[in-house]
């Protein structure tokens, strides 16, 4: 019987993911969040233009000013929140994962060990695939089923990407496999 340990652990020990460089998504990526821009504010533009021409014409006075000024705070708050969120989009491969940082009003970073991902897509929309450039899709193995999405990559590097993700997914997939055979082989109980 082994006996059972519950070391602290030092946390000034454990390894700093936020020194890790990371890769920013490519400049170009700014024409597809632009593109973006363009057509979430043209909507905005749009309702308000189908609120006025809705109201009654004694309404109009009373709501015009409120309308224009509420169409120009959302135009506003999309292209700064578009923007902001371009210039925070990093990534990093290590060895043991894949580091992506996002976020608007926070920043947020996720870390995804290889050994939970399940499935990995490379997509590209019209606008990225005129630009050269893909999104990476990867999919953890929890309950909710989480998707990691990282765009504006370069085609080619995303390929090379999604074959290291692949690759990766595979060698776990052998280990697990040779384990589970070796624990197989040394289990008393499995014999004839």
């Amino acid at each position: 019987m082994t006996s059972f340990s519950n070391e602290i652990i030092d946390i000034g020990q454990l390894p700093q993911y936020q020194q890790t460089n990371l890769t920013p998504v490519s400049q170009k990526y700014i024409k597809v969040v632009y593109f973006n821009i363009v057509l979430a504010n043209l909507i905005f533009i749009g309702l308000a233009a189908i609120a006025v021409y809705f109201l009654d014409k004694e309404e109009i006075d009373q709501y015009h000013i409120l309308i224009a000024v509420a169409t120009i705070v959302l135009i506003i708050l999309n292209t700064v929140f578009s923007i902001v969120s371009f210039k925070r989009k990093s990534f990093a491969f290590r060895t043991h994962d894949v580091i992506y940082r996002s976020g608007i009003l926070s920043e947020i970073n996720e870390i995804i060990p290889y050994n939970r991902l399940q499935h990995v897509v490379l997509k590209q929309g019209f606008l990225s695939r005129m630009l050269g450039l893909a999104t990476i899709e990867m999919f953890t193995a929890s309950s909710t089923n989480k998707q990691v999405a990282i765009p504006g990559i370069e085609r080619q590097k995303a390929e090379n990407i999604k074959d290291l993700l692949l690759n990766k997914i595979q060698e776990i997939e052998n280990d697990e496999t040779v384990q589970d055979i070796h624990q197989e082989s040394k289990d008393p109980s499995n014999g004839a």
